[in-house]
């Protein structure tokens, strides 16, 4: 199974976490290794904190075990994969830590169509 613990800096939808993003990320670094081998977590950091959602997301793999990078939610966060400013260092901070960027190509949002991807490929 994959986690997608996904992060809301700026609180998309309204929500707020009652727990410190730290403490979420020990729970499920606690849970994989509970689960080893069946449960693999993933950290959607949202693109919009800059260079500090890039020392997170480095934090995420090297301190909590966090093995990819998950989706932006481009219609709510206003980042596009093919924005240079905001989504290239984190794609290339993906390709240095060797972890891939999973996104959800389900919705009929343009910005997650693999044309998209191709360009950034």
């Amino acid at each position: 199974a994959v986690n997608n613990c996904m992060d809301e800096f700026r609180q998309p939808f309204g929500r707020s976490y009652i727990v410190a993003l730290e403490k979420v990320l020990e729970d499920i670094a606690r849970m994989a290794a509970k689960y080893s081998g069946r449960l693999v977590n993933f950290f959607g950091v949202d693109p919009r904190r800059g260079r500090d959602g890039l020392t997170l997301l480095r934090r995420a793999v090297t301190d909590f075990g966090c093995r990819g990078i998950g989706e932006w939610l481009a219609n709510q966060w206003t980042v596009v994969p093919i924005d240079r400013d905001i989504a290239y260092p984190y794609f290339e901070l993906c390709a240095e830590l060797g972890i891939p960027y999973g996104d959800n190509g389900s919705s009929a949002c343009s910005t997650q169509a693999p044309e998209v991807f191709a360009q950034v490929m």
